[in-house]
């Protein structure tokens, strides 16, 4: 049940301004040590410090700076000092100082949580999300019959506090450690939704979630209707199993949902292109170097014709395969221009269990044409409907009868 916060006259973009200029100061100060695990680090192995000493001046000085403010403050301090709180901290505001919400430091503890997310299994409330360019945690699906569904959350909420610890500028990777939860215990959630002038607090109770990233129906006139809501681990077996499920049953056209995928595994999306496609050029990426890999796809292809319907939240994977589909002529595209993010993350897992996201391509699609920042513009471009109707899907159908 909605929980309102009852303060007057709240101004939302005076909220999450203030919250920002709070982040950037204890970002700036943790930023300040981050030298200091690598220091540790080399001494612990018998090197000594003037080793990283390079010919930046103010890095040195940087260097020299933390070293003096971690002994201060063990010597002076009025509390105890974490220091591998604080270790954490920095490396996480050394990677945010590149301001790119693709590139990301998570702890050993949010590496973990990450992975169990995607699994299709873990306790936690329901919600599929993602960053805004302010680094703020925006839910892009809210799971059917999911405790945040039940407690009224919405597509399009930013959830900015999780029991009143602040996730303004915090990204997803923090979030999500606050968010999630033993099942069976309750998390009070804060959120913004357009259209209110006031924070909305919801209490979510943690269940175990299971969800499964691919679903199939037949439509009516043998219209095959698969949705994939994001590209996890084993979605590419699973939509060329329901696929054949479907021509097996008469499917003359297919329908592939992408709308609200923030998209997921890179290689499950090519798979998929790959049974879609004849032999030809799927992607092509470059990296800071101007190295280029070409992905292809085979001379097999499934037998069908193919809409796809992508909305304003389908993102990354989604847009290679929708991208790729449309731009060699094997897809029709229904929807609203897609979100526009058209670069390749690498995963680097450290001995302690932590990882690093970074951005290390770009991809374009056959013809040359740039996703990121763009996305991908419909053949067809349609609202979903303020009476709820899903004309995206009524259109889509329209079209699959003509075939």
């Amino acid at each position: 049940m909605d929980n309102y916060n009852n303060v007057n006259n709240f101004d939302a973009d005076k909220y999450i301004a203030q919250e920002k200029r709070r982040k950037r100061k204890t970002v700036l100060t943790v930023v300040i040590v981050v030298a200091l695990i690598g220091i540790s680090f080399f001494a612990g192995m018998g090197i000594g410090s003037g080793m990283l000493m390079g010919e930046d001046e103010a890095a040195n000085m940087s260097i020299l700076k933390m070293i003096e403010i971690e002994r201060l403050l063990k010597e002076k301090y009025l509390w105890e000092v974490d220091s591998e709180a604080m270790w954490d901290n920095a490396v996480k505001g050394f990677v945010y100082g590149l301001e790119d919400i693709y590139t990301s430091y998570m702890n050993p503890e949010e590496a973990k949580e990450y992975e169990e997310s995607q699994s299709g299994e873990f306790d936690g409330i329901g919600v599929q999300i993602r960053n805004t360019e302010e680094m703020n945690t925006f839910v892009v699906n809210v799971f059917n019959d999911s405790p945040a569904e039940k407690a009224g959350m919405k597509n399009g909420d930013i959830i900015v506090s999780a029991d009143d610890v602040s996730l303004i500028g915090a990204g997803i990777d923090k979030a999500v450690t606050y968010i999630r939860g033993e099942k069976g215990t309750t998390v009070k959630i804060g959120i913004m939704r357009e259209g209110y002038n006031e924070i909305i607090y919801l209490d979510v109770t943690r269940e175990h979630i299971e969800y499964h990233d691919v679903s199939y129906k037949m439509l009516e006139d043998n219209i095959g209707y698969i949705k994939i809501d994001q590209f996890s681990s084993g979605c590419d077996e699973d939509f060329e199993k329901y696929a054949e499920k479907l021509l097996d049953d008469g499917m003359k056209t297919l329908i592939i949902d992408l709308r609200s995928n923030p998209g997921g595994y890179l290689y499950c999306a090519l798979n998929i292109a790959d049974l879609l496609m004849p032999e030809s050029l799927i992607i092509y990426t470059e990296d800071n170097n101007g190295n280029r890999e070409d992905h292809y796809s085979d001379k097999g292809r499934l037998d069908v014709e193919v809409i796809v319907l992508i909305n304003e939240e389908s993102a990354s994977a989604s847009e290679v395969l929708s991208g790729a589909l449309s731009d060699t002529g094997n897809a029709i595209i229904v929807g609203k221009q897609s979100y526009g993010k058209g670069v390749v993350q690498q995963p680097v897992d450290f001995i302690d269990g932590a990882t690093l996201k970074y951005v290390c391509e770009e991809y374009m699609l056959p013809s040359g044409a740039h996703v990121h920042g763009i996305g991908i513009t419909p053949d067809y471009e349609v609202e979903y409907g303020t009476d709820g109707t899903d004309h995206q899907l009524e259109k889509a159908i329209e079209l699959a009868k003509q075939n």
